[in-house]
């Protein structure tokens, strides 16, 4: 019994040696991790909100003007204003209005700064507060709703520039957004929820904002060559949270707080043009787009479903200023990619 045992012992081991020796090994490569479409639609979501409060932005500036930035680029929709004088500003997109930022918009924006303090009811004036609500606002074709438990829900804008020895020609302005959104296509939603911090780091170029005291003029937002005018450069920071695709995985949006790798936009950047067809004449003339994209800074996002997190560098590895376009590097593993971002 022993002599066969060892026998079969021998013949399999001499078996196992010659198995091993002559079959390579075929366990597969470890493949990259490029699954970026949950991330962009991350940065989608924060770029529209942005967006939403550009335009409350506009009109809490005492409705002048600068509004017209998300004005009518020629459409077959309208536009038109509802003004409370110290209360309430609100602009109704009615149809399909193509702005002239070239996106499309229907629905209407609302702000309510009633509750703001009698000497801050602009919204460059320090302690300005505001809701602003949304009824029926669609960009593009998404539905963008804000979420909350009562029946007209709104989120916050506060201008926290700090007060104390204040001097506007040393002080930039800086507000703190804070909401929670539903973002919703016929083949996508999204969430996105949390607060930015928003600074118009230019605003003590009186070019930009004019006077020491916020009552000269409102804030000159767009670049103006005629009048020198440099157009507003705005950083932002916070830490967003929600769910992306069709709000089924979680995601982290953080952005940077370092001064030197802070999200930014430069009004100077308009990567695309537009065209303008204006009545009755029906004269046509192309311009550049009053829509600037996050163009510098980096930010983290973590999404469910991609196995690593991915830093994103919105200036393509560009100096800052030199960027302006809508594609980012998306940096996983230090390895990185060049992306385009959903507009």
């Amino acid at each position: 019994m022993k002599k066969i045992n060892l026998g079969i012992t021998s013949f399999a081991a001499v078996a196992i040696i010659f198995t091993g020796c002559g079959k390579k090994n075929t366990s597969p490569e470890p493949t990259a991790d490029t699954k970026f479409e949950s991330t962009i639609d991350a940065a989608y979501a924060n770029a529209v909100v942005t967006e939403v409060e550009d335009i409350a932005a506009y009109l809490a500036d005492d409705n002048t003007p600068s509004s017209k930035l998300f004005a009518n680029a020629g459409s077959s929709g309208t536009i038109s204003y509802t003004t409370v004088p110290g209360s309430a500003y609100a602009i109704a997109y009615n149809g399909t209005v193509t702005c002239i930022d070239g996106r499309k918009r229907s629905g209407v924006v609302s702000v309510n700064f009633s509750s703001a303090p009698a000497n801050s009811k602009s919204y460059r004036k320090p302690g300005y507060r505001a809701t602003v609500t949304l009824t029926g606002y669609e960009v593009d074709g998404v539905k963008v709703r804000v979420n909350g438990p009562s029946a007209v829900n709104s989120f916050t804008i506060f201008n926290a520039t700090p007060t104390a020895s204040f001097n506007a020609r040393a002080t930039s302005l800086v507000w703190e957004i804070d909401g929670d959104f539903t973002l919703a296509s016929a083949t996508d939603s999204m969430t996105w929820k949390g607060k930015l911090t928003k600074m118009l780091t230019n605003s003590t170029n009186s070019l930009v904002m004019a006077g020491n005291n916020f009552t000269t003029s409102p804030i000159l937002w767009s670049k103006n060559t005629s009048t020198a005018t440099p157009g507003a450069f705005l950083t932002y920071k916070g830490t967003i949270e929600g769910k992306v695709n069709k709000k089924t995985e979680d995601y982290k949006f953080e952005m940077s707080s370092d001064p030197s790798m802070m999200m930014s936009r430069d009004y100077n950047c308009s990567p695309d043009k537009i065209i303008i067809r204006t009545a009755p004449t029906l004269s046509v003339m192309t311009v550049n787009s009053e829509w600037h994209p996050y163009s510098a800074g980096m930010a983290t996002i973590t999404v469910a479903s991609e196995s690593e997190p991915r830093v994103i560098d919105f200036a393509n590895g560009s100096p800052v200023g030199s960027s302006c376009d809508n594609s980012v590097f998306i940096t996983v593993k230090s390895t990185t990619y060049p992306v385009n971002l959903k507009k």
